[in-house]
């Protein structure tokens, strides 16, 4: 069983699941709550298309992480986060981006001692 997301549109989660004929019942849950329950519908062989309203009272300022569960068994078959608000100072995405450039900066640094090293060390090798 595998589900993966599609799009958000007009306040809905979309997304795909292969599940064969019996598709699970999927619940929309944010820090361990139900939230509502999907709407599926079959989209060909084995497949279903799943929607899952998020409600509006659950977007605040900063990040919001949800996860779709089989509501039987409560395993999670998908998770998506959405980011509101101002930016924080702390915000993980600008460290992200922040350790990116550094490791940029590292590689083009050690490429170039390379380059610097090889070319010292075949020219003093060969004199």
């Amino acid at each position: 069983m595998r589900l993966v997301q599609t799009r958000i549109a007009g306040g809905t989660w979309h997304g795909i699941l292969q599940a064969g004929d019996s598709p699970p019942r999927i619940d929309l849950l944010r820090a361990g709550e139900v939230l509502g329950r999907a709407r599926l519908a079959a989209a060909g062989a084995g497949q279903w298309a799943v929607a899952a309203d998020i409600p509006a009272g659950c977007l605040h300022d900063g990040v919001q992480t949800f996860v779709l569960a089989d509501a039987e068994t409560g395993a999670r078959l998908c998770a998506f986060s959405l980011v509101a608000g101002l930016p924080v100072g702390d915000d993980i995405r600008g460290e992200i981006d922040l350790l990116r450039a550094e490791v940029e900066m590292l590689k083009r640094a050690l490429r170039r001692a390379l380059r610097e090293g090889g070319d010292d060390g075949a020219a003093g090798a060969g004199g």
